[in-house]
């Protein structure tokens, strides 16, 4: 006897799916995501390699525009006219609590070493532009430490020394060069098993 489904007190918020001229489609004002150009430039290799394979997830205002709460970047680095949309019916403070969670939520998410590694090994070449100057394929094991460098400007430097598993340092690395792209910021990144990425920027 087959069993019966309990009622979900989960409500579906989602009502539809369509293709939407970029035209009529707006970015949230209180869109707290900054992206770099090196991610940007990350993201542009998967889309090149694979195509866009992820609905922006947005909502109709009154006025009648379409505002997004997920997918900034990918609309911004969308060169068609038209974007797949995912609707959602929520009101401005749900739409708020929606677009400071989403990131925030899934970059709580742990590693499994094991399985990341064999996606890794198995589309190193394909990969190598996305993961390329975060972790080095062939070596995932060991500690990335960031170590101090002489500073040179400006005179008055914080020095912060984090040590990450490797195979953790995904997690971590969108943060990592975001504090590299701001003006008058060092980052040193090293290991302590045989050197597995250097990478000293200044700007």
């Amino acid at each position: 006897m087959a069993k019966k489904k309990l009622k979900s007190d989960i409500r579906d918020r989602v009502v539809g799916f369509e293709r939407i001229s970029k035209d009529d489609i707006e970015p949230h004002p209180l869109n707290w995501r900054i992206h770099s150009e090196t991610q940007r430039q990350k993201f542009r290799s998967i889309l090149s390699d694979v195509g866009f394979a992820s609905a922006i997830v947005a909502r109709k205002t009154e006025s009648g525009r379409v505002q997004i709460l997920d997918g900034h970047m990918r609309f911004e680095e969308h060169d068609g006219d038209t974007v797949p949309v995912l609707l959602v019916d929520l009101s401005d403070e749900e739409a708020e609590r929606l677009l400071a969670t989403f990131d925030w939520i899934g970059a709580q998410a742990s590693a499994d070493e094991t399985v990341f590694r064999q996606i890794l090994d198995k589309h190193s070449q394909d990969l190598e532009d996305v993961f390329g100057d975060q972790i080095k394929l062939d070596q995932l094991d060991g500690n990335v430490e960031l170590s101090p460098v002489t500073p040179q400007d400006p005179p008055e430097c914080t020095w912060v020394l984090i040590g990450i598993p490797t195979v953790k340092f995904h997690d971590i690395a969108l943060l990592v060069e975001s504090l590299a792209d701001r003006p008058n910021v060092i980052v040193k990144i090293t290991s302590n098993s045989d050197n597995i990425n250097e990478n000293n920027q200044k700007r």
